[in-house]
This record gives structure tokens, C-alpha cells and sequence, in this order.
């Protein structure tokens, strides 16, 4: 596996329509448009799930403060997170696609939003998100990943993506006896997935036939808070050897990039 980190959010020199249009890409392998016309083309489409990938942050004040305040005694606080601290104004933070939902345009940057290392500590862990380009993981190792919904995701496409090429992930471990067996079958289902597209099924019917290992990538952006639940989850003795690996990495390279995150998960 390969895993990149592509962001540390809030940002507000961080190019998000090109971050959110990298994202889009993953899922079509398309590098046809630029990216004001492709995130033109998934707004009409409705396709917004990419727009999760770009969060804004920014303090409130005026009349913005006095209605989040209101929302917020009232528990609601649709599509957004939101922290007080006494009466201290309040920091809100959204994604692209909540932003175009409640008001049908992305957030201009100017100088009100905020950057990481401006939040305190308990603000960037309800604000804070990162966001990783993973490649070459097991479809097996995505589908543990996704389970942590409170993220947001962009796969590559297996309906419109052709995978002939793509291999597997082998598990560790196993002796050459098992590791011949394994070989077999994934060969096996890799030529199958060639012919049924070579007789015309469409690949997302042709798919049927490949296996769980099948290599795949990722796109995941999560907030700081899920982060760190995510890593107590996926690092414990219990966690399957592939998931294992990809928090251990994950978690280094944020450590890399921001103290913040020199985080001991104790499993």
C-alpha cells in the first residue's frame, strides 16, 4: 500500500476546489476536464460526496453568532460542528457539500476563516480533519475502512473503472503451498473478468467475478475526533494485519506533518 497525506484542515491557502476535484478523479480515473468545469459537472449531476473533502472554519459574530447560538441551545445544528466556549463567539466548520446544500454556493475565502494551528486544542479535534489519498489496498481492507461512517470517502470505481490490471493483496503469513492456492484462484478470476468484458458485460456486472483482495483506491477525509477513534479501533491486537498497517501509517504521517497529532494510541 501507499498512503499520502493530502491535507490538514482547516486551511486557508489549501487549493479545496483542486483537493475536491483530485478526489473526484480517483473515482473515474478522469483526467479529461479542469476542475472548475469538473466540480461544475458533478453539481449538475448531483454527484457531491467529493465536496466532503473540503472544510471551511471560520469564528461567528454579528447576527451569524446570535443564530448559531439560538440553533445550538435548540439542538440543531445541521450539517455543521460548532463549539462555544462560554460566551466566547462560536466556531463553526462545514464541508463543500453541507455548504452547497444550505446555501447552494461554496464559502468564499477571505480572511475571516481560520487555520489549524489557530484552533485550541478541544477546537481541533471537533474541527480539525485530514484527508488521505490510500492506494493499492484490498477491497477487503477499504470495506473495514468505510465502516467508520462518520468519514467521508471517494473509491475508484469498479462500475466504470476497467481493473484488468490491477492485481491483488496477498495476505501475510501464508506458506507457498497456500500462497499457490491463493495465486490460482485470483488468477482465475482475473481471466474470467477479462472474457465476460470481452463478450460485452459491462464491468459493473463483470466485477461479480473478482476477488475480495482486488486492489483499490481511496480517498478519506476525517475529522480529528474520528481519527482518534478510528486508530484505537484498528490498531488493538484484534485488528485484521492490512487495517493495522494503514492506522499505523496513517497516524505517522500526520504525526509528521503536526505535533498535534503525536498521539500514543495504547494497543
Amino acid at each position: 500500500m501507499k498512503v499520502t497525506l493530502w491535507a490538514i484542515q482547516p486551511d486557508v491557502d489549501l487549493n479545496k476546489e483542486r483537493l475536491i476535484a483530485q478526489a473526484a478523479r480517483v473515482c473515474h480515473t478522469s483526467i479529461g476536464d479542469d476542475d472548475d468545469r469538473l466540480l461544475g459537472k458533478l453539481v449538475e449531476w448531483g454527484h457531491l460526496s467529493p465536496f466532503e473533502h473540503g472544510v471551511w472554519c471560520k469564528g461567528m459574530s454579528g447576527f451569524g453568532e446570535s443564530l448559531y447560538r439560538q440553533l445550538w441551545s435548540g439542538g440543531y445544528k445541521y450539517g455543521t460542528d460548532v463549539t462555544m466556549d462560554g460566551y466566547a463567539p462560536p466556531i463553526i466548520s462545514m464541508n463543500g457539500r453541507t455548504s452547497i446544500e444550505m446555501v447552494h454556493a461554496l464559502p468564499v475565502e477571505d480572511g475571516s476563516f481560520l487555520n489549524f494551528d489557530e484552533l485550541s486544542d478541544n477546537e481541533k479535534m471537533v474541527h480539525g480533519a485530514l484527508t488521505f489519498y490510500i492506494e493499492s489496498i484490498s477491497k477487503a481492507c477499504a470495506n473495514q475502512l468505510v465502516r467508520h461512517r462518520a468519514a467521508s470517502y471517494s473509491e475508484r470505481s469498479m462500475r466504470y473503472c476497467d481493473v484488468s490490471e490491477s492485481g491483488a493483496v496477498y495476505p501475510e503469513g501464508l506458506n507457498d503451498e497456500q500462497n499457490s492456492v491463493l495465486d490460482k484462484a485470483i488468477g482465475d478470476s482475473f481471466a474470467a473478468y477479462s472474457k465476460l468484458l470481452s463478450l460485452g458485460v459491462k464491468k459493473e456486472d463483470a466485477r461479480a467475478v473478482l476477488p475480495i483482495g482486488t486492489k483499490t483506491n481511496i480517498v478519506v477525509t476525517m475529522k480529528a475526533q474520528y481519527f482518534k477513534h478510528f486508530l484505537e479501533m484498528r490498531t488493538t491486537k484484534h485488528a485484521q494485519a492490512e487495517i493495522k498497517e494503514l492506522a499505523r501509517e496513517m497516524l505517522q504521517l500526520a504525526k509528521d506533518e503536526n505535533s498535534f497529532f503525536d498521539w500514543r494510541i495504547d494497543n
